[in-house]
């Protein structure tokens, strides 16, 4: 489809007047459409239209717009779900020269220039009522046929109004008209044809506000909500406002509280017709919120929507041990455990999270440690093989070392005499220089387990009894 007169005619609208223009296709006009787009290229509403697709045969259809929002729009008009060639048309909106600097003033001139027929009108549900944003339709039956188009305009308390309005012409000659009501009010439908009324004509149209229902209106955007919300953090989701009859309402703001701590503020803000958003902080102590939705004095059935505040995120500077003396001192081959009291920004204590710990100083040496997590503590399970100081350093997955990190870790001997070493009653490695395998009474020297020991041929692990419990060619023994 293309311009009829193969140029874009209006770089320039004054708000509240009308431009009328007609787009050609090369085949029956079926279905037609206008968008308005603003300087990023988003739909917005920015003028009233009324399209003419009674001559659809002829692949025409008309145009007529009237500006009501001052600005650099671009317009884009469609047939048949293709865009106009040459489209978007860029368009400079302004206000009328004797109202520039002043308030716009609400539009209520533009009466709807398309035709309508003089036999009949069907329809009375078009005619009568409808509800506001919602397409409302009748049609109009002319007696005889070459009668034109019919026209279709809007009063309220006698002045014009104007709703998006649009006219298609059907194979038996008759003509469709739809329209959308953007406010509630009493109006009077004018048909005429060849400047005379259609019988009936004007036509009592009602427009109630369509108040919202609680019974129809619901929570939307909560599924994520259920694993609950971080202490402190923004917290959204959204209401749909349905009316009576299930459909959007914009008429009934929903109000929202917090039950157990009502001096959370709460703002909820219009999205689109009949949603709204809702958002508020989470408050910083941990518990459930329980949160009342209402539409008028109604609650919302899914009413109260329950929210767990769990902790937030691990604050290093807030974690700390429970050791009191440092430095910690420690064992040769017994483990020991640092219980490390992890919370967030606000002191609350934090379950999960996984902590990043290395010994400094020490590469060549293997250090086990195991995490485990607590009700109120996460432990941290070490076992040094040899004596010495340590400087152990414990951050959080991002690398930031908790407070008073790094901790120093002193291990002292284990074994100061041969006579210490055989009244430890658990099994403990010590090295033999012996050449025999299998079970055999011990009854050379004992000597503690120490790097220099690593260059023996042979590693026993001996019994309360001095008996060989296990033994080993490779020094692989040490894992236990």
């Amino acid at each position: 489809p293309q311009l009829e007169s193969g140029s874009w005619e209006f770089p320039s609208m004054v708000c509240g007047r009308r431009y009328t223009f007609v787009v050609v296709s090369q085949r029956p006009v079926v279905d037609c459409g206008i968008s308005f787009l603003d300087s990023e290229g988003k739909l917005a509403q920015a003028a009233k239209y009324v399209i003419d697709c009674s001559e659809g045969d002829s692949g025409k259809a008309k145009f007529t717009v009237m500006p009501f929002a001052s600005g650099t729009w671009s317009i884009l008009p469609t047939i048949n779900g293709e865009s106009t060639y040459g489209g978007p048309f860029p368009s400079v909106f302004s206000a009328p020269r004797s109202l520039r600097g002043l308030p716009t003033p609400l539009l209520d001139g533009f009466a709807n220039a398309t035709a309508s027929s003089l036999s009949s009108v069907d329809g009375s549900d078009g005619l009568s009522s409808g509800l506001v944003g919602f397409q409302s339709s009748f049609l109009v039956t002319p007696h005889e046929q070459g009668m034109g188009v019919p026209e279709v305009s809007f009063k309220c308390n006698s002045k014009n109004v104007f709703f998006n309005t649009e006219i298609r012409k059907r194979l038996d000659g008759s003509f469709l008209v739809k329209y959308f009501p953007d406010a509630a009010g009493e109006y009077n439908i004018l048909v005429t044809m060849q400047d005379k009324k259609v019988p009936g004509a004007p036509f009592v149209l009602s427009i109630p506000e369509n108040k919202g229902s609680a019974e129809h209106s619901c929570l939307s955007s909560v599924e994520n909500l259920g694993l609950g919300v971080s202490a402190n953090s923004l917290v959204t989701f959204e209401i749909q406002v349905k009316d009576k009859f299930s459909k959007p309402s914009e008429y009934s703001v929903p109000k929202v509280e917090i039950v157990n701590h009502p001096k959370i503020a709460v703002q909820v803000v219009p999205r689109a017709r009949g949603y709204y958003t809702v958002s508020f902080s989470a408050p910083s102590t941990l518990g459930e919120l329980l949160v009342n939705a209402y539409v008028g004095d109604q609650l919302i059935s899914e009413c109260p929507l329950r929210l767990l505040v769990k902790p937030g995120q691990i604050c290093p500077r807030n974690c700390f041990l429970s050791q009191k003396s440092i430095p910690i001192k420690a064992a040769p081959l017994q483990p020991g455990v640092l219980k490390v009291h992890l919370r967030d920004e606000f002191g609350n204590v934090v379950r999960v999270g996984n902590l990043k710990v290395r010994i400094a100083g020490r590469e060549d040496i293997k250090i086990h440690v195991t995490q485990r997590h607590h009700e109120d503590f996460t432990s941290i399970e070490y076992l040094f093989p040899v004596s010495g100081e340590y400087q152990l350093h414990v951050a959080t997955e991002s690398g930031e070392e908790i407070a008073g990190s790094p901790f120093t870790i002193v291990v002292g001997r284990l074994l100061s005499s041969v006579r210490q070493a055989k009244d430890i009653s658990l099994p403990r490695l010590l090295c033999l220089s012996l050449d025999t395998k299998g079970s055999q009474k011990c009854n050379t020297t004992w000597m503690p387990l120490s790097p220099a020991s690593l260059n023996l041929t042979d590693l026993f692990l001996l019994d309360n009894k001095s008996e060989i419990y296990q033994w080993s060619a490779k020094p692989s023994v040490l894992a236990l």
